[in-house]
């Protein structure tokens, strides 16, 4: 049995789960380095833990430990860079959630796995529990009937202190809110058991938190087996639950737990006066008691490093997952249902898996300033939503937006296909080559029975033209 040479990259607080599947599995690898790029923590962490060698510097790592195996245990904004570095450098990698911030970035993943010969997996480690490993077989062989409706909640609390942190609530740090950070674990395995979902239509809010990205979610999804499913992902919930619902023509089939499950968190009901026994025989078919863990997940993936196969989490089986969020918060935005396969380049959506909120910008803004004898005064501003005053976090004053026009869209106020001069018909949808533009506009299509248009004109097939000005205003 071939013994890996493992890194972690990142020892902040999930770093310790990642340390304690690693000694669990002591036979299997050896720990060789650690990065971090504060020096005391990587320091203390690596001491802590018998590692001989640390790093500041993940590149420098690589160079110098060709590591067989790296796991990422940093900020999500981080991933990305750190994936791509450690694949190329011929190491497997083993990521937190989410990978990345984008599907073009996640394509590249894909690309550099294909070049180098190497995997990259996202840390779910929900699917590897051995109740919902068993209920993946079920499914695939009908045992309960077919799939009828779905429920997946990820219902967690998280105070105001949680999102001191400087990376967590903004879009360029953390990627979104519990839909990208908490729900996506629960949502991983309900999309996994259920299969190819076709469509979501989703909306998402910030309530209560004073934080750029949502805090709360609501997603429905219709997948192609028919099957509908809904979905809520919060940080505002006391009584915190990760709860799964799984109805089929013969059996319900729930989980409910937290962080991690076991067998004992699933549970299994049939229709009332429901005589037939053998359903309930074939759940009970369980031959051990593996938990969602991430030891669970690290043994199967070196596994797989052994037969030199994909591993059930690598980025191409998670792909539909990351689609999925994508689609949650194009949904939200624009108002639309989104169809899976729809977002490709050219699409806002493809380069950040919040649109137009990308390096920085924000969904949610808040300015404070201090008054008299200190009290604050608070502004927050909610992309394309309201304006809201608060003074000593009361709200007194709030400006709402109406209508509530799309971020990304044209609300398309006519009502017949509006064609510029030459004859080219006027989309919904901006070109693929345009950024997005800050701005007012004020378009005259009909004037007195003539068509008013004129000057630096986009068309599709050839750019921008000068046009002249046919019509004149009366």
């Amino acid at each position: 049995m071939t013994r890996y040479r493992v890194a972690i990259i990142g020892t902040g607080a999930i770093a310790n789960l990642h340390i304690q599947a690693l000694e669990e599995l002591k036979e299997r690898v050896e720990v060789v380095a650690a990065v971090d790029v504060l020096p005391e923590r990587v320091e203390a962490f690596s001491r802590q833990h018998a590692i001989p060698r640390f790093y500041t510097d993940a590149a420098q790592m690589l160079e110098r430990e060709h590591p067989h195996l790296v796991q990422i245990a940093t900020p999500p904004n981080t991933h990305y860079d750190l994936i791509i570095r450690s694949l190329e450098s011929g190491a497997w990698v083993l990521c937190e959630k989410p990978l990345c911030t984008s599907l073009a970035e996640l394509d590249h993943i894909l690309t550099v796995q294909q070049q180098t010969g190497t995997y990259c997996s996202s840390v779910f480690q929900w699917r590897f529990g051995s109740g919902s490993q068993h209920l993946k077989h079920l499914i695939q062989t009908q045992a309960f009937g077919r799939p009828l409706v779905g429920i997946c909640q990820t219902t967690w609390f998280r105070n105001h202190a949680y999102y001191q942190v400087p990376w967590r609530g903004k879009w360029s740090t953390e990627g979104g809110g519990p839909t990208m950070g908490h729900g996506i674990h629960a949502m991983d395995l309900f999309l996994w058991l259920l299969g190819d979902w076709e469509e979501v239509s989703a909306m998402t809010g910030t309530l209560d938190r004073e934080i750029e990205v949502e805090d709360v979610s609501l997603a429905i999804v219709r997948f192609n087996n028919r099957a509908l499913g809904s979905i809520v992902n919060s940080v505002l919930s006391p009584r915190e639950e990760t709860y799964l619902r799984f109805d089929f023509q013969k059996a319900s089939v729930e989980l409910t737990a937290l962080y991690s499950y076991t067998n004992k968190h699933w549970r299994i009901s049939q229709p009332p006066s429901t005589q037939d026994t053998s359903v309930v025989a074939r759940w009970q078919e369980f031959s051990h008691d593996r938990p969602a863990s991430h030891t669970t997940q690290l043994a199967q993936l070196l596994d797989s490093m052994d037969q030199r196969a994909r591993p059930l989490a690598s980025t191409r089986d998670v792909r539909p997952t990351f689609e999925f969020i994508t689609g949650i918060y194009k949904s939200a935005v624009t108002g639309r249902t989104v169809q899976r396969g729809s977002i490709g380049e050219g699409d806002p959506f493809y380069y950040h898996i919040a649109g137009q909120r990308s390096q920085g910008s924000t969904g949610s803004r808040t300015v404070s300033s201090k008054g008299p004898a200190g009290m604050k005064t608070t502004l927050i501003h909610t992309l394309h939503d309201a304006i809201e005053l608060r003074y000593e976090n009361q709200p007194f004053c709030t400006y709402v937006y109406e209508p509530k026009t799309p971020a990304i869209e044209s609300p398309k106020p006519y009502f017949h296909p509006l064609r510029t001069l030459a004859g080219n018909e006027v989309s919904l949808f901006r070109p693929h080559d345009h950024l997005w533009h800050i701005g007012l506009s004020l378009s005259i299509a009909n004037l007195s029975g003539e068509n008013f248009w004129g000057g630096p004109t986009y068309l599709r097939e050839s750019g921008y033209v000068q046009l002249d000005n046919n019509g004149r205003i009366q």
